[in-house]
């Protein structure tokens, strides 16, 4: 206020009734507020001003909770066309007449059609013509009981695409209460295409399992047959519907029960994840089958055990008893014992006669001459004497390695009789006697000479171990005879006729009748273990009947066997007059000789020097073969050995002859199955000579294949 004061009283007096016009202004203004003027309506009319302000206050917030409301409205309607429109399934309002009212746009996308293009059309249109059927049937059923329904059927797209789809309904009505259905339309193609692809694979195990050539099976953990195919059933002499539902124990070898208990036991506790067992079941006829059962557990994703898988197969043919089984073991070791020896025969005949060729080479050499001391002539004739009988061991040690089938051919049976005595005094022991009596007309027959050579051995390695405790003597005769219609009343296969009559006879132990009848049964021997395999006097028998004869045999405990062999007489040959000995052929020629041993080489020189041939020799296939290139036509003949390092006979051949076709070749060996002399002769080969080399063979041989060989040439 001093302020004021001093303000006014510093003022003009313009100032001041400026102020004060302007105080009195706001004092107007003031006074007509709608306070001020309220304050002076009266008290009525105050209270019902103030209730009308309450109430437009009221009705504001009244409009603000209708905005509200229409905003959450528009947003839930909203919503509600997102899910209606966009839901995964397709939705139709249907009239009772089966006209589509109403769908959302799922339903449009599913059937290729635009939403406003579908309403007005019957649904029906949409359903594969097969499944229209069961779609009436679906809406009858519906409209009639009021209840929901489903069911399954084809629809087809605008575009004439095929889908399976699931329809569920639910009775309505409209507006107007007009009766409709709500139908929900999902599409369960791939549901169907998975369910389809279940049965076929079903289907196609049901076809494996039941046409499978082993038993199969399902068993549960008490043992139960959950299902077996018929290969199951049939394998123990049931139908399925016998074995399914019972226990695997009642079909099982009571003997077996306990290893099935405790094989199943570990297959159920997880202990192995599948297994292989041995197992008897007993035939509805009451025979044992055996079998081999491979087994497994099925488990869920848990690892929880559901039901045993078994697969059975019947080796009853395969099972052998114990006893066969060890004839079966002989058998085998016996054939690689006889390959062994075959293989080892092989290899001994190579170098033994390579020995035997030194021997007789140089004993022939030695004998050349004719001023010789008698008393020395006699030493050198007897020292070719026993390596000639050397030489006949050898064959037959090689005949009887030997397998390899051969032709029949004219033979007489004396030489080969007389070999197998000689091999036989070697082998069995002293106690036991050798005797023969061949009879000088004993006729010829048509057979293959090993195997009547295995015939004789097989007989009579029988008859010394029938004598080998207490000694005895082994008898061999050869004879005719004629048979008549009488005497071969037990053989149909044997015409009456000439034969020629082998008998093998001892005087050991002899047999009792039932092993009498036994002894060409294969596998059956008296023989401790070791000793035989039951197969000598089966093969003999199928040796005999296979050359058109037959086999006789009496025994008697104590005093002996025989066995009496009858053979076709070959009738019609004239017998050949022994030719009387001509002297050795010789020549001039030039000659190569090839053998990797020196000592054999030196000794081929000096044989066909003798015989007046030019000889070179080489101990190298190598080097033999360069001097042949070097001048392939110095040489009238090339002698070579098969087996040498470096290069065989046979490819030493080969390229000779590649530089100088129809070259005279004779090629020597020891022994060998890949050649012989066809297989020489088909090379080219003029000759074939097995050593020990004689010198009127080597004379021989060497002059024909120069002479005829030359001819073709």
């Amino acid at each position: 206020m001093n302020k004021l004061r001093k303000s006014t009283e510093s003022a003009t007096p313009q100032e001041t009734a400026l102020r004060r016009r302007a105080e009195g202004i706001a004092q107007v203004k003031a006074a007509q507020s709608p306070e001020n003027r309220e304050a002076l309506l009266p008290e009525k009319a105050r209270q019902t001003l103030h209730e009308l302000r309450v109430h437009q206050i009221e009705l504001a917030m009244q409009n603000e909770e209708l905005r509200r409301a229409q905003v959450e409205l528009e947003a839930s309607r909203a919503r509600y066309f997102d899910f209606y429109d966009l839901a995964p399934v397709g939705f139709f309002t249907v009239s009772e007449k089966g006209l589509i009212l109403e769908a959302n746009l799922t339903a449009a996308t599913m059937l290729g059609v635009a939403r406003d293009a579908l309403v007005k059309q019957s649904i029906s249109r949409f359903i594969f013509k097969k499944d229209q059927n069961r779609y009436y049937l679906y809406r009858k059923q519906l409209f009639e009981t009021g209840a929901p329904q489903a069911c399954d059927l084809r629809m087809r797209r605008r575009d004439g695409a095929q889908f399976w789809a699931h329809l569920t309904a639910t009775a309505a009505q409209d507006a107007d209460g007009a009766p409709v259905s709500r139908v929900v339309l999902s599409d369960i193609t791939e549901r169907k295409q998975a369910e389809k692809a279940l049965r076929d694979s079903e289907a196609r195990f049901r076809t494996a399992f039941e046409n499978a050539a082993i038993g199969l099976s399902l068993v549960t953990s008490d043992g139960i047959y959950l299902e077996t195919n018929s290969a199951m059933a049939n394998m123990i002499g049931y139908d399925r519907s016998e074995l399914i539902g019972k226990p695997v124990a009642d079909f099982t070898h009571p003997d077996d029960l306990d290893r099935r208990n405790q094989f199943v036991r570990d297959l159920w506790e997880g202990n192995v994840s599948s297994g292989e067992q041995e197992r008897r079941f007993v035939h509805r006829n009451g025979s044992v089958v055996h079998t081999l059962i491979w087994a497994s557990v099925q488990r869920d994703e848990s690892g929880k055990p559901l039901y045993f898988i078994s697969l059975v197969q019947d080796i009853t043919k395969h099972k052998q008893t114990e006893a066969e089984n060890k004839k079966i073991e002989s058998q085998l070791l016996h054939a690689q014992k006889m390959e062994a020896i075959g293989t080892l025969a092989g290899g001994i005949a190579h170098d033994f006669n390579n020995i035997l060729s030194v021997i007789i080479g140089n004993t022939e050499i030695l004998s050349f001459g004719e001023d010789i001391d008698p008393s020395v002539r006699n030493g050198l004739d007897q020292i070719l004497a026993a390596s000639q009988r050397a030489k006949q061991l050898v064959s037959q040690i090689l005949a009887i390695s030997r397998n390899g089938k051969q032709e029949k051919i004219l033979i007489n049976l004396k030489p080969i009789i007389k070999e197998t005595l000689e091999f036989l005094r070697a082998s069995l022991p002293t106690l036991i006697q050798l005797r023969h009596r061949l009879e000088p007309d004993a006729g010829t027959i048509m057979a293959e000479p090993s195997q009547m050579q295995q015939v004789l051995m097989n007989l009579c390695v029988n008859a010394g171990h029938a004598m080998e405790k207490d000694g005895g003597v082994l008898q061999i005769d050869l004879s005719n005879a004629a048979l008549t219609q009488e005497d071969t009343r037990f053989d149909p296969k044997v015409e009456p006729g000439d034969f020629v009559k082998l008998t093998v006879s001892d005087t050991g132990h002899g047999m009792e009748p039932p092993v009498l009848q036994r002894i060409f049964d294969p596998y059956f021997t008296t023989k401790e273990l070791g000793k035989g395999t039951g197969l000598g006097l089966t093969a003999v028998h199928g040796i005999v009947t296979s050359h058109g004869g037959m086999i006789r045999v009496d025994s008697e405990v104590g005093k002996g066997t025989t066995f009496t062999i009858f053979l076709p007489r070959a009738m019609g040959f004239e017998k050949v007059e022994d030719k009387p000995r001509q002297p050795l052929p010789m020549g001039t020629e030039k000659i190569l000789f090839v053998d990797d041993e020196k000592v054999l080489a030196d000794l081929g020189r000096q044989i066909l020097g003798e015989l007046g041939y030019q000889v070179e020799t080489r101990t190298s296939p190598v080097e033999a073969l360069e001097a042949f290139r070097a001048n392939p036509q110095k040489f009238d003949l090339v002698i070579t050995d098969l087996t040498m390092p470096q290069m065989t006979g046979l490819n030493l051949a080969r390229k000779i002859m590649e530089i100088r076709p129809g070259m005279p070749i004779i090629l020597c060996t020891g022994f060998s199955e890949q050649a012989n002399e066809k297989a020489a002769n088909a090379m080219g080969i003029c000759a074939f000579l097995l050593k020990p080399l004689v010198m009127r063979d080597m004379a021989g041989a060497v002059r024909k294949a120069l002479d005829e060989c030359n001819a073709k040439n």
